[in-house]
């Protein structure tokens, strides 16, 4: 299956075991791992993604897929703190992969820049959709496919 027959396949950029550093807004850095598989027949990556700061640890559930009504990518995230559950949609451009939603607690975006065998990340928010605020930024190695 092609990446025109499927668009999810693109989703395979995510696929793998990963690691890194991430810092927080406010300069709390943590070192992440992420581990990212296929699922459901190869229209989801299921990622489980946890960073490790000041002893303590945080985990994450992404869910990433193609969302055909709407033409778009999506993700949802879900977090030890008892966070997510609202869909984000984005697209490719070139080798970056953008999500947003818009929400009455404001703007917020997902951002992946691919090279390689790494990649960049930066969350951010915004009261208006057009300041936005780096709320965490990594940088990422692929450990193993």
């Amino acid at each position: 299956m092609t990446t025109t027959d499927n668009p999810a396949a693109r989703l395979d950029a995510l696929v793998g075991v990963w690691t890194g550093e991430e810092t927080l807004q406010g300069g709390v850095t943590g070192r992440t791992t992420s581990v990212a598989h296929r699922r459901l027949g190869a229209f989801v990556v299921a990622d489980h993604y946890q960073v490790r700061s000041d002893g303590r640890v945080y985990d994450n559930h992404l869910i990433y897929g193609w969302d055909d009504k709407r033409g778009r990518y999506s993700v949802v995230q879900f977090d030890s703190a008892g966070r997510g559950g609202d869909a984000m949609y984005g697209d490719w451009s070139g080798d970056t992969l953008t999500f947003s939603a818009a929400t009455p607690g404001g703007h917020f975006r997902y951002a992946y820049v691919f090279a390689g065998e790494s990649y960049a990340f930066t969350f951010a928010r915004s009261k208006d959709g057009t300041s936005w605020d780096t709320v965490v930024s990594g940088r990422f190695r692929r450990a193993r496919p």
